[in-house]
């Protein structure tokens, strides 16, 4: 028997379309995504301005032009800027509830 290859186009035998193998739904990219979707909420909920908002609540460790290119261009950055972004988000949050 010849080995199939990956294709996205080509159903399995079961008639399933595959999945791509090398999109991580696990670990570091569940938690990036996590963390994106709650940078959008952030944006869409306080409007413009966010970038600096998000950016002091980061403790200035995540610029404003980093931050807007994750959202708007898809910029790459290491699970440990994810984090910073996360913390200064709970700590907006925080603020935000407590005013």
């Amino acid at each position: 028997p010849q080995a199939q290859t990956y294709s996205p186009s080509r159903p399995r035998s079961s008639g399933r379309w595959r999945t791509c193998p090398w999109l991580p739904t696990y670990g570091a990219a569940a938690e990036k995504r996590k963390i994106f979707d709650a940078l959008v909420r952030c944006k869409v909920r306080t409007g413009p301005g966010w970038t600096e908002r998000v950016s002091t609540a980061c403790g200035g460790d995540v610029s404003r032009e980093t931050l807007r290119a994750i959202v708007m261009d898809g910029l790459m950055v290491d699970i440990h800027v994810w984090r910073v972004i996360e913390r200064g988000l709970g700590d907006l949050g925080a603020m935000e509830k407590k005013a």
